[in-house]
């Protein structure tokens, strides 16, 4: 009895000891460069709000303060402010590769359809569209030149990627994976 008793006792604290040390995995990166910790969630309006540890307070996630966030909860994880073309104000676009050439997603919901949009920049320039789900049947020829642009320098990626005649979702991540992998440029 007494054994159970202590087992007991040590399942009990062992719980109490796992919540109480709860980790925070989501952290914003002001634009100053300051990383905090902290908790992030949706208001009842749907906005993305935060709330700093030791707060009850929770404030929103604005493109003006915050440069980046990072939301464990989330896929992709990690949200960057960028311009997009034609805009002059940040909007927060997901971040799925980062290296040589950064890889974006937008996903819009407008008029019950849902969209997905990919941006790329190079070298910290100016985001270019990609690729989107606009299109019903065949490409966009300057969304295909915009990509083209970015891996060009790199002849085994550039090369590999026009023998696949294909230009989709896949293709375009997997052609910048193995960019951003090799450290150097193909070309003499």
């Amino acid at each position: 009895m007494a054994r159970i008793f202590a087992v007991s006792t040590v399942l009990l604290l062992s719980l109490k000891t796992g919540y109480a040390q709860k980790v925070l995995n989501d952290y914003i990166i002001t634009k100053t460069c300051d990383t905090i910790a902290v908790k992030l969630k949706y208001n009842w309006l749907g906005n993305i709000v935060y709330e700093l540890p030791g707060s009850t307070k929770f404030t929103a996630v604005a493109e003006g303060k915050i440069k980046e966030f990072h939301w464990s909860k989330m896929e992709p994880q990690t949200f960057i402010a960028a311009v997009l073309p034609g805009d002059d104000k940040p909007t927060f676009v997901g971040l799925l590769e980062r290296g040589q050439i950064n890889l974006y997603e937008l996903i819009s919901h407008r008029y019950r359809a849902t969209i997905r949009y990919w941006y790329a920049n190079k070298e910290n320039r100016p985001l270019v569209e990609i690729n989107n789900q606009l299109r019903l049947f065949g490409t966009d020829k300057q969304l295909v030149r915009h990509f083209t642009d970015l891996i060009s320098d790199k002849q085994q990626v550039y090369l590999a990627f026009k023998q696949q005649k294909k230009y989709n979702f896949k293709t375009i991540r997997k052609s910048i994976q193995q960019y951003n992998s090799l450290r150097w440029s193909s070309r003499p």
